[in-house]
């Protein structure tokens, strides 16, 4: 095992145990948990924040860094894929055992590990190649047009269903604030929601929500019709729940990966599951320790409850997909495992089998896919990675390689080098590190008393016939 490989498996064991440590510590069982159950696992907005700069940046800085964090991207599309693909099948089952706040970090959690820390996974090889002839950088920008347009389209969707419900709103009348206010101070016992949050009654929904992604625009929002003070309290304690856990937040982190791959039909399909095991999970939070004829009442609420949840709201009323599984979790309550073990093991796998399979975009020849064609280059060959044998002439195994076909690999991946060649040219300082079928290329500006300046390449490539490496080094020994 490469020390690339062991440096992944230490990270998979630490952020194994923050994730399963900390869900078992915001959900575990009975009810004197304290503030710790009304948090987020991971806080989302944080989440939220990351994935736009990481994009901002590379587009800023270099075209190279732009191209790492797309072939990156490439590989976690095609993992996030495979991983949803086995999920959904199961997911019926996993919710009768587990809880549902379980089965809502399942959907949450590749988009966590991949968008967050894949950047810090480095694979030494991957196990299977996927190859395509088409160009990565054209395949790059048809990738990030697609992603700007789902985005635009979420954020207008999102403005103008907020003007609408916020068009005509007005305040309630003083029983319902009465209500309201007793449901604050009830919850502001245990959690950590204190801040002023309006109250308004509104024409445009038909159904309970809340919108906003920040204390200062959260609204909670009720349709204009009668609802009993028993009623207004099951609704006032959904909604706070979710401000309190900044599920909207949730949504909108889900929708910025959802934006990443918008290509991809599974990540649509896991952004809506994932949106209905939140509101699965709320339903647990709600009826928490509540008697038989309050699950009857809630029920009996989200029956009669119809809405719109368009934006990064959250809200009462169910899918007709979601409703079988809500009212059966309300009516007929069973005892499930917690899921902080389950929630744990995916994340081992999920970050010890990244990098197992990998794309390599169009063939090429090896000084075309690094543009090093027609300059003078002074080669050394380095026996082995020691320095222990001195550096000989590089040039007559170069002129062979530099003619031999390559693919582009997707991902993080260097391998460990048999033997390497270091190459100087004008103001341009090359590495080629050979193994078996790989070469990892790695190009740096070079400036004579300033040192090394900005990457202009970083990346491996897949040689479509491994060379006779035997008969190459032969050849430059004799």
């Amino acid at each position: 095992m490469s020390l690339l490989d062991t440096g992944r498996l230490i990270i998979a064991a630490f952020i194994t145990s923050v994730v399963t440590f900390r869900f078992i510590a915001c959900n575990r069982d009975g009810s004197d948990r304290g503030k710790e159950r009304w948090r987020p696992v991971f806080d989302p907005l944080y989440l939220a924040t990351i994935v736009p700069m990481v994009f901002a940046a590379s587009l800023l800085l270099d075209t190279v860094m732009l191209q790492n964090v797309g072939s990156s991207l490439a590989e976690v599309v095609l993992t996030t894929a495979v991983y949803f693909a086995l999920l959904l099948p199961v997911l019926p089952l996993l919710r009768r055992h587990f809880s549902t706040r379980a089965c809502a970090m399942l959907w949450l959690l590749p988009n966590v590990l991949y968008f967050v820390f894949y950047e810090h996974m480095n694979h030494s090889e991957p196990l299977f190649v996927l190859p395509i002839r088409v160009s990565f950088g054209w395949l790059l920008w048809v990738w990030l047009g697609g992603t700007v347009l789902v985005l635009a389209w979420k954020l207008a969707e999102h403005i103008r269903f907020r003007r609408a419900l916020l068009r005509n709103a007005h305040a309630p009348d003083e029983e319902t604030l009465t209500v309201f206010q007793g449901v604050r101070e009830e919850m502001e016992e245990e959690s950590a929601l204190k801040e002023p949050l309006p109250l308004l009654l509104s024409p445009q929904t038909s159904t309970p929500l809340s919108i906003g992604l920040t204390r200062k625009t959260l609204r909670v929002m009720l349709p204009e019709r009668n609802y009993t003070p028993d009623e207004l309290r099951l609704i006032f304690r959904h909604e706070l729940i979710h401000i309190a856990r900044r599920d909207a937040g949730t949504k909108l982190f889900l929708v910025l990966c959802t934006a990443v791959m918008w290509f991809n039909p599974l990540m649509w399909i896991a952004m809506r599951r994932c949106a209905d095991d939140l509101e699965l999970g709320c339903d647990e939070f709600v009826l928490l320790d509540e008697p038989e004829d309050a699950r009857s009442l809630y029920a009996g609420l989200l029956l009669k409850t119809a809405g719109d949840e368009r934006g990064f709201t959250t809200c009462l009323s169910a899918t007709a997909e979601a409703l079988r599984y809500r009212l059966e979790n309300i009516l007929r309550p069973k005892k499930k495992l917690l899921g902080g073990l389950l929630l744990g093991l995916v994340t081992l796998s999920l970050i010890a089998f990244s990098g197992t399979i990998a794309f390599a975009f169009a063939p090429q020849r090896l000084d075309e896919a690094i543009s090093l064609g027609a300059e003078e280059i002074e080669w050394y060959y380095y026996p082995d990675s020691d320095y222990t044998v001195p550096a000989s002439d590089g040039a007559p195994i170069w002129e062979v390689l530099r003619g031999c076909e390559v693919y582009r690999l997707s991902g993080n991946y260097r391998p460990d080098a048999d033997f390497w060649f270091h190459g100087n040219t004008d103001g341009k300082s090359i590495e080629l590190h050979c193994s078996g079928h790989y070469v990892f290329v790695e190009i740096r500006l070079y400036e004579k008393g300033k040192g090394y300046g900005r990457d202009l390449l970083k990346s491996c490539f897949v040689f479509t016939e491994e060379p006779d490496w035997d008969a190459l080094l032969a050849k430059n020994a004799g």
